[in-house]
């Protein structure tokens, strides 16, 4: 087995390039979801403090 592995370890293991890409697609979109909602609940605090200072 060189450097690395080989191919025939990756694929023994289940893990193909469509695969893997997959899984990747998928992780970036949960990850965009989670940035969204974070933003989210940024708005929402900003807000909250807005109106604990008196800022509306």
């Amino acid at each position: 087995m060189g450097m690395g592995g080989s191919y025939n370890d990756a694929s023994s293991l289940g893990m193909t390039f469509g695969g893997v890409l997959n899984r990747l697609q998928s992780e970036l979109k949960r990850s965009r979801e989670a940035g969204q909602e974070l933003t989210t609940i940024a708005n929402v605090f900003s807000d909250i403090h807005d109106t604990l200072a008196g800022g509306l």
